[in-house]
């Protein structure tokens, strides 16, 4: 049951709870659209990096969300299922295994993320991925915990391709 009552026609909770405060909510969808449509990231590594954030805020609808065709460039459920041990799997790119990595060190500490992890993360990716992976996660964590925290945590149906840029 939300922890908040969501206005009256909203199938879908998420969509519901941006209309509590629709200015705060549009400016949370834009970021979600753009971290879709925009990202310079692969496919594969935004949603390793997606996939380990909703298994760390315990988010059932993140856990459960799936791009339709996303399994087309390899973001199969055996890809999903291997993301908890990601970062030392050799089934994952260095830098799936670098956005699973950093996925858990800003979502669990953040304040140690070290300039030795920092290094090694410039090696594989350049300044704007980095940003554009920080970005991403930073978007996961935020609305990923607002959902889970207002118990709007659902089952949702795979996502249209429309929503999201494969690359």
């Amino acid at each position: 049951m939300p922890y908040v009552d969501l206005p009256p026609g909203f199938d879908d909770p998420v969509e519901g709870v941006w209309k509590i405060r629709p200015e705060q909510g549009a400016a949370a969808l834009s970021w979600t659209h753009a971290n879709w449509q925009h990202s310079i990231l692969s496919s594969r590594e935004r949603e390793a990096a997606r996939y380990r954030v909703a298994q760390l805020n315990g988010c059932l609808t993140c856990q459960q969300w799936r791009v339709q065709g996303f399994d087309g460039v390899g973001c199969t459920e055996d890809f999903y299922q291997g993301i908890a041990s990601g970062s030392n799997d050799h089934a994952y790119s260095r830098r799936e295994q670098l956005a699973i990595e950093m996925a858990e060190r800003f979502s669990l500490s953040w304040d140690s993320i070290g300039a030795d992890f920092m290094e090694e993360l410039r090696k594989n990716f350049s300044d704007d991925e980095i940003v554009d992976l920080l970005l991403c996660i930073g978007q996961y964590v935020a609305q990923g915990r607002l959902i889970h925290i207002l118990d709007l945590d659902v089952v949702c149906p795979t996502a249209p391709s429309s929503l999201a840029v494969m690359r």
